[in-house]
């Protein structure tokens, strides 16, 4: 439960701060859509890449791969520069 709870205000956060950065009003509706896109494609592609990475590698692997990942992740997110 205090899972759930934690994880559904990030979310909120997270649709709203999105929101904040979209570059024109008139373009919500698709902008949004493609944020949603970004935002599921990797659950939906990890289980895929995480087998083939376990399949060729061993388990071991998943865990400094992820990391690299995360790290790409986060490095990422260091162009934006504010919200409006």
């Amino acid at each position: 439960m205090i899972a759930g709870l934690g994880f559904g205000m990030y979310q909120a956060v997270d649709s709203a701060l999105m929101s904040e950065v979209l570059p024109d009003e008139s373009s919500y509706a698709k902008d949004l859509g493609v944020l949603n896109i970004a935002a599921t494609l990797p659950q939906t592609i990890g289980p895929f890449l995480g087998g083939a990475i376990v399949t060729v590698a061993g388990y071991p692997a998943l865990f400094p791969i992820a990391l690299l990942f995360a790290v790409a992740g986060a490095l990422a997110i260091i162009p934006i520069r504010s919200v409006k």
